[in-house]
Order: C-alpha cells, then structure tokens, then sequence
C-alpha cells in the first residue's frame, strides 16, 4: 500500500482567485461534461518529469488528485460539477515527483500544501502506533484496533486550520494489516519512505 498516491481530494471553498503564470509541463486537452454532469479532463504531460499531483480549479471549487502521469503520458480525470454557470475547470497546479511544482492558482497551491500536511501527519501517527505495539504478541490486532480507533475520532469537516489525519489512509492501513497483505514492519518502511518524500518542501518553479 500507499497511501500517500492514493487519496482523491476534493474541496469546496469560497473567495477570489489568485492566479500566477500558467502550467507549461501538463496541458488541459479538452473538457466536457458527461451524462452525469460531471466534468471530464483530458491532459498530456509534456515535461521531461514524472508527475505526482494535479489539481484543478473552477469557480470556487477544487479538486485535486494525487496519481502518477510519466513523461507523454495523457491521462482522463473526472471532476464534479460546481454548480456555477459559465465555470470549467483549468489546471492550477501540478506537483512533480522531485517535489517541484508549476502554480497557476494560489489558492489551490495552499490546498495542495495541506494535503500534504495532512498526509505526512497520518504516516507519523501511524508509525508511532505501529511501533508501540511492536514488542505486543497480538501486535496486528492491537495495531489495527489502535488505527481504527484514530480515525474514528476524526470527523468529515476540518476542526483547525493545521494539519489533521486522514482517516480512510488509516482504515486503509488497518485493513491490510488485519488481511496480511502487508506485515507490520514492511507498512512502517513504506510510510517512513513517505514521510520522508514529504517532508521535501515544494519547490515552485519560475
């Protein structure tokens, strides 16, 4: 599992837009509406590096997501509908795998930045849980009752503006521990090595 490439975020807010230079190394193809009424975006990556995030702005909502798209690769994503007339969605930042990043949308920008926030304080929590019940002898059991447990005090609407976990990424970890598709100790390694992706601080590219 990772959980820091498998979350789709998506988040409604209000107020003016900041807008920066537009994204160069991912293009918008096209966009239409499909018989839900959800948006559809086409987009190609045309830089040399690999990208680990692109969020879209439209109106005063936003949705970002966190996937994989390699140099030439064009990828579908699938966005709401803001209810706002005369509104499509554009791209408003694209985070590369080398932790740089192109932003066309600040405000957009900042949410990213939370994200990551929030991601990177649910893999400490996790490992810090994962390692209290190291020594345990039902280790799995206490492991995932302790993770399930963190997220049940987590609520759908952010309390503070800093960072909170995330609680499908922990219900998510406890699953896999409880079904042995992952051991204990090999889940702490892939969150350590998350942690430390991001803990790089973005670097905005002119």
């Amino acid at each position: 599992m990772k959980p820091i490439t498998l979350v789709v975020l998506l988040v409604f807010l209000s107020g003016g837009i900041a807008q920066s230079a537009p994204i160069a190394g991912v293009q918008l193809q096209s966009c239409e509406k499909n018989a839900e009424g959800e948006w559809i975006a086409h987009v190609v990556n045309v830089s040399h590096k690999e990208v680990e995030t692109i969020a879209f702005f439209y109106g005063a909502s936003e949705a970002a997501f966190n996937t994989t798209i390699t140099p030439g690769e064009t990828k579908d994503f699938t966005i709401g509908d803001s209810g706002e007339p005369n509104t499509t969605p554009a791209i408003g930042v694209v985070v590369y795998s080398d932790s740089t990043a192109e932003v066309a949308d600040e405000r957009t920008f900042q949410s990213v930045e939370q994200h990551r926030a929030d991601s990177l304080l649910t893999l400490q929590q996790a490992n810090t849980i994962i390692e209290k019940h190291k020594a345990s002898t039902a280790r799995i059991a206490d492991t995932t009752k302790e993770l399930e447990a963190l997220a049940a005090t987590q609520t759908q609407y952010r309390k503070t503006s800093g960072p909170t976990v995330q609680a499908p990424f922990l219900r998510e970890m406890a699953r896999e521990l409880r079904e042995g598709i992952i051991s204990a100790d090999d889940l702490a390694a892939e969150n350590s090595k998350g942690i430390a992706h991001l803990e790089q601080k973005i670097v905005r590219l002119p």
